[in-house]
């Protein structure tokens, strides 16, 4: 993880919250997003683990956001231009194939 999304990562969830997210935080987060779980439910996780949602420094959007940063450094560059061209392939073969980017 960059610096900067380290950085991103710890910044305060409310201006009245002064806690961090923990590594263990994170590192659950990314065992049951590789598990195949959706953000909502690694959020139920996390509100219990924490015993309550008053007690979590984190939100379902900050589960998110993260999920889709670590999604965002896995594409390597190229990634995503032989994507397009796999979907512009797709649709030169079958014009009822639809894409948008």
């Amino acid at each position: 993880m960059s610096k900067k999304e380290e950085e991103k990562w710890s910044e305060i969830n409310s201006c009245e919250q002064n806690q961090k997210k923990s590594e263990a935080q994170k590192n659950l987060i990314d065992l049951l997003n590789n598990s195949g779980i959706r953000p909502s439910k690694i959020a139920l996780v996390l509100i219990t683990q924490a015993g309550d949602i008053e007690n979590l420094n984190l939100t379902g959007r900050d589960i998110q956001n993260y999920l889709s940063t670590q999604r965002q450094n896995c594409l390597e560059k190229g990634d995503a231009q032989l994507m397009l061209k796999h979907f512009q392939k797709r649709q030169s073969d079958s014009p009822r194939f639809f894409y948008a980017i």
